[in-house]
Formats: C-alpha cells, sequence, structure tokens
C-alpha cells in the first residue's frame, strides 16, 4: 500500500500512543487548526503560526523542543520532550494553567479547555468546565485524547471509548464504540476511525458532519465546527458538513501524510514537508508558507551542507567546531561534509575548508587544479585534474596516502578509509580495513564509489550496486537493488537513487534514516551520521533521520537555481491595541522582495468591514521590485465605537506560491486605555462633575439628566462624585462617544 508508511506515523503522531512519546519523544511535522489560527511544527522542535493574534493564540516563535501541537478556539499548546506542556492565547478560564503539568505524553485544546495524557493512561485538565468536559480524573487506561468545544473524549487501549462534557447534542455517547484507532472532536461532534478503515459519528449532525458511514480505507480523522475530515491511505482526502467558506473543498489534494480542522478551514500536510490549506482566510490562516532553491546537498556527522546556484553555501546542524561558518563563501562547485568539518571547491580549483583542524584536515589552501573534494571523519582528500590525488588529515590507519594514485576519476572518503575509482572502471583503496571495506581489488566495470564508516560501495552501469565491508547492520545488503543511478553511504546506512527519482535504502534505522520509501522526484542523495538527505529537482529539500541538532531542518532551502519572484511581509499580522475613540494609531508594514527575480506588486488595499483602517501612502502601483528592494505602507486605525475590529491588508502580486497574501489586522476602540480614567477629577465651584464632550453638544445638564442624577445637590455631588462618574462610565461606554481621559487619577 503506497501509503502503509502513513498510517503507521499517524498512529504514532497524531493518535498519540504511549509507544509514541514515551519512546521516540522525537518531532514529528503536524499541522493543527484552531479557530481562526493555522500551526505547524517543525522536525527541530520549532513552531510557526499564522492566523488571528487577537489573544496571542500565534505566539510561538520563541517554543523549542516541541514534538505535538494543539490547537483550542482562542489559544495554542505545546508539549516538550520532557513532558511538561506550554500554552499561549486566551486564559479567560484558565485554559493555559498548564505549567505544573509534568510527564505528560499527548495534548488536547477543546474551545476554551486543555487536556493532557499521562504514560500512565489517566488524564488531566484545566480551563473551562461549565458542563463537566473537565470531569477526567478518573480515567484509566486512555492512549489518546481528543477535545471537542465542551465536551472530552479518551480512547481506550482496548479500542473503547470513553467521554464527558456536555451532551447536547450527544456529542458523548461513545460508551458503545469498539475497535477504535482514533478519536477527534469537533465543536458538537465526536469521530471515530475503526481499525478496518470505516468511521463512526455521533453529535451535532446540522451540517452533514456525520455523514462518514460510506467513508473506507481511512487512516486518520479531524473534525472541525460543523465539518468532518477523513485522510485515506493513498493520500486524498474526503470531507462533509458546513462549507460555507470552502473549507471542504480538498477533493484534488494528492500526498497528504495529515489532516487538521478549524473552525472554518482544513489543512493539510504533504509528505515533502508543504502544507495546504482552504476555507476562511479572515485573519489570514491560510498563509502557510513555501520551501525555495538547491544544486547540491551534503551530510556530515551532525551537519548538513547545501550549495545554492550562485556558488554560496547553506549550512544547518551542529556547530561546535565552528564547521557551518560558510556563509562567506563565494563561487563554490562542490561541496563535502566530515564528522565535524567542511569542504568547498571553488571554480578555480582551489579548495575551502571550515571547521575540526585537530589532525590538520584543513590545511588545504595551497591545494590547486582540484575537480572534485572529500571528506572522511578526520582526513581531507582532493582529485586534481590530472588524475592524481592528495589528501591531508588524520593517518592513524593510513588513510590519506593517495600520493601514488594515477588515472582517477572519482574519491570518496569514509571514516578511516579512502576509496578512489579508475578511469578503467577499477578501484583502489587505502586506510581502515578491519572489516574488510579495502577488499575492492577484484572489482570491475564500476561507475561511482561510496563509502561509510566501515563500508564501501560501487555503481555499476547496469545499476546494480556491490559492497563490502562492516555488515553489522547489514549496511552492505545491497545485491538486490536495480536501476541505480546514484549511492551514497553514511556511519551505518547506504542509500540508493533509483532512475525515477524513488530511494530505497538499508542498515541501522534507529533514527528512522531508511524511511524515503515515499520520496519522489529525488535528484541527488546524501547520507550522514544518522540521517538521509535528499535533493528534489524543484530545488527542494526532504530529510529523514536524526534531527538533534537540527542537521535535517532543511525546509527553507531551495537550491535549484531557478527564477523566482518571492514577496517579504515585515509583519505576519498586526494588533493596534487599544485606541481611543476617534483618534488614529498607525503602524509601518514593509513589503519586500526576497526572491531572485522581478516582483510585481499589482494591488495592495483593505478588506474592512468597518472602515476603520486605512492605508496612507502614495505608492503608485503596479510597482516592480527588484531583489531585495522594499516599499512601506502605513495602514492608520481609527475605531468609530466602542468595540473590537477585525480587518486585513491584502497584497496581490506575481508570487508563484503567494499570488494573494493577507495581512491580518485588529484593534479596539475604548473610551479611555488601560489605567486611564474617564473626565477629572475636579469638580465644578457649585458641586458637579463637568460632563461634557467635545464635539458632542451635551453640556453638563443634559450630561446629568441622562446618566439620572439631574437635581442632585451640591453636597450630594461632593460626597457621591466617585460613585457617579464609575456609573457615568459604564453607561457612556454604551451611549456616547470617547472624551477626555485623565491618567492622574489616583
Amino acid at each position: 500500500m503506497k501509503h502503509l508508511r502513513i498510517s503507521v506515523m499517524i498512529i504514532l503522531a497524531l493518535s498519540l500512543t504511549n509507544l509514541c512519546f514515551a519512546v521516540a519523544m522525537a518531532a514529528q511535522p503536524q499541522v493543527v487548526a484552531g479557530y481562526q489560527h493555522t500551526v505547524g511544527l517543525k522536525p527541530d522542535g520549532s513552531v510557526v503560526a499564522v492566523g488571528s493574534n487577537y489573544y496571542g493564540e500565534p505566539e510561538v516563535s520563541e517554543w523549542t523542543d516541541i514534538i505535538q501541537i494543539a490547537a483550542g478556539s482562542l489559544h495554542t499548546v505545546g508539549l516538550k520532550s520532557d513532558g511538561s506542556v506550554v500554552a499561549v492565547g486566551s486564559n479567560v478560564s484558565g485554559q493555559l494553567e498548564v505549567s505544573e503539568w509534568t510527564d505528560i505524553i499527548q495534548v488536547a485544546a477543546g474551545s476554551s479547555h486543555t487536556v493532557g495524557l499521562k504514560p500512565d493512561g489517566s488524564a488531566v485538565a484545566v480551563g473551562d468546565n461549565d458542563y463537566g468536559q473537565l470531569e477526567v480524573s478518573e480515567w484509566t487506561d486512555i492512549i489518546q485524547v481528543a477535545a471537542g468545544s465542551s465536551h472530552t473524549v479518551g480512547l481506550k487501549s482496548d479500542g473503547s471509548a470513553v467521554a464527558v462534557g456536555s451532551n447536547y447534542y450527544g456529542e458523548p455517547e461513545v460508551s458503545e464504540w469498539t475497535d477504535i484507532i482514533q478519536v477527534a472532536a469537533g465543536s458538537s461532534h465526536t469521530v471515530g476511525l475503526k481499525s478496518d478503515g470505516s468511521v463512526i459519528a455521533v453529535g451535532d449532525n446540522l451540517s452533514g458532519q456525520l455523514e462518514v458511514s460510506e467513508w473506507t480505507d481511512i487512516i486518520q480523522v479531524a473534525a472541525g465546527y460543523q465539518n468532518t475530515v477523513g485522510l485515506k491511505s493513498d493520500g486524498s482526502v474526503v470531507a462533509v458538513g458546513l462549507n460555507d467558506y470552502g473549507q471542504l473543498e480538498i477533493s484534488e489534494w494528492t500526498d497528504i501524510l495529515q489532516v487538521a480542522a478549524g473552525f472554518s478551514h482544513t489543512v493539510g500536510l504533504k509528505s515533502d514537508g508543504s502544507v495546504v490549506a482552504v476555507g476562511d482566510n479572515l485573519s489570514g490562516q491560510l498563509e502557510v508558507s513555501r520551501w525555495t532553491d538547491i544544486l547540491q546537498v551534503a551530510a556530515g556527522s551532525f551537519h548538513t551542507l547545501g550549495l545554492k546556484p550562485d556558488g554560496s553555501v547553506v549550512a544547518v546542524g551542529y556547530n561546535g567546531d565552528g564547521q557551518l561558518e560558510v556563509s562567506e563563501w563565494t563561487d563554490i562547485i562542490q561541496v563535502a561534509a566530515g564528522s565535524s568539518h567542511t569542504v568547498g571547491l571553488k571554480s578555480d580549483g582551489s579548495v575551502v575548508a571550515v571547521g575540526d583542524n585537530d589532525y590538520g584536515q584543513l590545511e588545504v589552501s595551497e591545494w590547486t587544479d582540484i575537480i572534485q573534494v572529500a571528506a572522511g571523519s578526520s582526513h581531507t582528500v582532493g582529485l586534481k585534474s590530472d588524475g592524481s590525488a592528495v589528501a591531508v588529515g588524520s593517518n592513524y590507519y593510513g588513510e590519506p596516502e593517495v600520493s601514488k594514485w594515477t588515472d582517477i576519476i572519482q574519491i570518496a572518503a569514509g571514516s578511516f578509509h579512502t576509496v578512489g575509482l579508475k578511469s578503467d572502471g577499477s578501484v583502489v583503496a587505502v586506510g581502515f580495513n578491519d572489516y574488510g571495506q579495502l577488499e575492492v581489488s577484484e572489482w570491475t566495470d564500476i561507475l561511482q564509489v561510496a563509502a561509510g564508516s566501515f563500508h564501501t560501495l560501487g555503481l555499476k552501469p547496469d545499476g546494480s550496486v556491490v559492497a563490502v565491508g562492516s555488515n553489522y547492520y547489514g549496511e552492505p545488503e545491497v545485491s538486490e537493488w536495480t536501476d541505480i543511478i546514484q549511492i551514497a553511504a553514511a556511519h551505518y546506512h547506504t542509500v540508493g537513487l533509483k532512475s525515477d527519482g524513488s530511494v530505497v535504502a538499508v542498515g541501522l534505522n534507529d533514527y528512522g534514516q531508511l524511511e524515503v520509501s515515499e520520496w519522489t522526484d529525488i535528484i541527488q542523495v546524501a547520507a550522514g551520521g544518522y540521517y538521509t538527505v535528499g535533493l528534489k529537482s524543484d530545488g527542494s529539500v526532504v530529510a529523514a533521520g536524526d534531527n538533534g541538532l537540527g542537521q535535517c531542518s532543511l525546509y527553507d532551502w531551495n537550491l535549484g537555481g531557478v527564477l523566482l519572484p518571492e514577496i517579504g511581509i515585515s509583519l505576519d499580522s498586526y494588533r493596534f491595541g487599544e485606541v481611543h475613540w476617534g483618534k488614529t494609531s498607525s503602524t509601518v508594514i514593509a513589503i519586500s522582495n526576497t526572491g531572485n527575480d522581478t516582483l510585481n506588486i499589482s494591488d495592495v488595499f483593505l478588506n474592512d468591514e468597518y472602515g476603520v483602517f486605512s492605508i496612507d501612502s502614495d505608492i503608485s502601483l503596479p510597482i516592480d521590485l527588484e531583489p531585495d528592494q522594499s516599499i512601506d505602507v502605513v495602514i492608520n486605525f481609527k475605531p468609530e465605537a466602542l468595540q473590537s475590529y477585525i480587518g486585513s491588508l491584502i497584497i496581490d502580486s506575481n508570487d508563484a506560491d503567494e499570488a494573494s497574501i493577507q495581512v491580518p489586522l485588529s484593534g479596539t476602540g475604548v473610551l479611555c486605555r488601560f489605567g486611564e480614567r474617564p473626565w477629572s477629577k475636579k469638580i465644578s465651584r457649585h458641586g458637579r462633575v463637568p460632563c461634557s464632550f467635545p464635539g458632542v453638544g451635551f453640556g453638563s445638564q443634559d450630561c446629568e439628566a441622562m446618566l439620572g442624577f439631574r437635581g442632585r445637590s451640591a453636597a450630594w455631588w461632593r460626597h457621591n462624585s466617585r460613585t457617579a462618574i464609575d456609573l457615568g462610565l459604564r453607561l457612556f461606554q454604551r451611549r456616547v462617544p470617547a472624551g477626555p481621559c485623565d491618567t492622574r487619577w489616583n
């Protein structure tokens, strides 16, 4: 089955069994959707979010070490690898009070409550309990939790389910369910995925969100406000329910790994790590970022390199020895990564290197006429245009003894050995040989060589592969491979690229470095210590395996050299906060071209139902921005009443992936900001509080009558002025515009 691994991943990463978090404790890419915000978990444990920021629900940029996320209506929850929990957003019902939780293995977020699952199968919950949705203290043997608007659902290890909370629509009526492998909770409905791929649902069916009885071959379910989404094993998606914002328009989605459902939007995570979304975008919750631009990749023990078309190099991962310090490199045509050092070949045949130099492996400054470089654990090798080779670094096992080699057309370096391919297809090797990794003298007709820690590979013209060396983890078990066009080797695993763009791998899989069976459209592979990297034809990069030091965090890389404009916005959203009625607050949003081709800004306008936001700019549209150019747009907010407002700035351009971008805007009109009180404390000489409002037309007598205080004596005013003013504030917030505020009140 094409998506067999998907079902395993969903059960591990989304059904959130004890095995996933107690054993794996590593971040799997994940998306979740709240009321008007969308959140994404990256493999390095960081989190990104777009959409409404009214309560701070997307304020997750500083989160680290996160392994699972959940989104409530107005709050976001993150589970850390140490079992602690963090949360941001609205806390009106105490749903963020999770700082003391420990030993948590899964979290779920409802409308105004948060639920945590512990390794012993018990559950904890905080937040709104108006309907008893927090009454989970007696639950046992739970392996997954889900939270709806006002109800909570638990999946038990025997496939049954339990639920507490609101029963207005029958949403907790799950007591007769059996054979369930995942549960999801919508606003007022509950969905269960059965082991045979069928789906059942109970609760509110006003919009047909329970019409799932004919679904088959489902591997994950999600539930939104009044809609239900199902992911099929072939990567397609089905959905039923309310479609007022187009949140069900998912029929053309393919290659999906995971789905999430928000209030009025649906999100899908694709196997290449990109994200798609449909539905309501009022707060920018559909603005999911893209990946762009790579020519060659290389992988060290714990760092990854990418060569860009302009000859620059990018690097991620461990930098303890300075092996990532490549930002100033230019004119590079090939890169290689050793255990803790990085090597770059320049177009003029010279070589540069950074990182660990304990064994002199960086001493390459005098090399000339080099056409290829390779890096071992602690040695560096260079192939010269005349077919000879040079090497520096550790000589403990004789790994740099290549001075007598001739007629070499390609080199490879293992941890402690060096391999050379000759023009006649034969192979030579020097260095450590305890595992027989140098036994290549009888090889013939070889097209390419690769070297792992203790094994050596050779690619033949017919697409088959030969291997010698350590077989402790099965790393040389390649005898049945066919149609291979490139090979790569790491510490204890071997990778092969097939002519159809798919990838195969054997060896140690402790970190999932062999999980490449679903990769497609690959044009080059690289193998690092305990991870595997693939370069796609569009210049994007995929990775599998150990990401403990960020070496697989490649989702922003685009090394393909395609000329593309790319729009950059200085603010993803902006909250003006509290602004006096009738006053104006302003902010500047910069629009820039972060791509490598001309960006055409065709229109900039506002989506503003109340007319309280305005653009103050003399920009003549359309306008072209060259790479690195930018323009500033001034946005004004002038509230007309005592209420909250939302809107958005919309920017249309020729950006291939984000032709129309929305920047959510919000603000609140107030009589007085926090810390201020209305009017002056001073009482007039006749005892009355001045109660007039500029431009409104109310005098003191009119104001007194409106408040019901007319005819009161001066003595009453002197003794009750504070009471009158406090009551006046409450009435005037509903009846009249704002007046002057006094920050001197004590």
